[in-house]
């Protein structure tokens, strides 16, 4: 259960930050808001729901979808995006595409596991008894001639989103101002508390402007900005 860790920790900040913001709105300290932003952020969006999405439609055609959910399986694969915005108003997000890669093999080791439990099934529903996972492996290879491993990476590819879906969907840059605590990105408006290395953006106040990442969204700082920021 380790991959839940850096999940929950992000949820359980991003949930007593947005506590504080109704407290910190009440207080001023003299600075102009927008140093909070000037640099560049580490973030993350799960695309789980994306890759559920395409396996569901594979074992529709294999006639397995009845027998598991492949949300109970595929979870937590974290994508992670660099947000920037610099002192001329410009800000700019994009896919880290390392950790695409990493997603990748994330992804195909929750496919695995997930075509496991649909073979577990079946054998048992057949009343073929136990199988260890070696055995398993054995009986697949012997089978269809490939490992398990290398027929979900040939056969199931697909599941996993390319660089460039992920990118023309989570790449994006624009213009932004600060106004009090509320930042404002092209039109949209969304609440946000500042810590010295993180900032948490709360829903966009105005329905119709969220985008296809879920909130509390947590930015950590990822450069070493400290100097420009005591310069203001």
């Amino acid at each position: 259960m380790e991959h839940w860790g850096g999940y929950i920790y992000k949820r359980i900040l991003g949930v007593l930050s947005l506590m504080l913001l109704s407290i910190s709105t009440l207080f001023g300290c003299g600075q102009d808001p927008a140093w909070a932003f000037y640099g560049s952020f580490a973030t993350s969006v799960d695309i789980s729901p994306l890759v559920c999405e395409r396996v569901d439609e594979w074992m529709d055609t294999a006639l397995m979808r009845e027998f598991i959910d492949s949300d109970d399986i595929i979870t937590d694969i974290e994508l992670e995006l660099e947000v920037s915005f610099d002192r001329e108003g410009n800000w700019n997000q994009s896919v880290v595409q390392q950790s695409y890669e990493k997603c990748k093999n994330v992804a195909f080791y929750r496919i695995e596991n997930l075509v496991k439990e649909l073979l577990i099934l079946r054998i048992n529903a057949a009343g073929e008894g136990e199988y260890s996972d070696d055995e398993l492996n054995a009986l697949v290879q012997e089978t269809i001639g490939i490992s398990l491993s290398d027929y979900v990476r040939e056969y199931i590819a697909d599941a996993m989103p390319s660089l460039d879906e992920l990118r023309s969907q989570y790449d994006s840059h624009g213009n932004y101002e600060v106004d009090g605590n509320v930042l404002i990105r092209d039109g949209m408006q969304e609440e946000f508390i500042a810590g010295d290395n993180s900032i948490v953006l709360a829903k966009p106040l105005i329905s119709g402007f969220e985008r296809d990442i879920d909130y509390p969204l947590v930015l950590i700082r990822s450069d070493n900005s400290e100097e420009e920021k005591k310069e203001k």
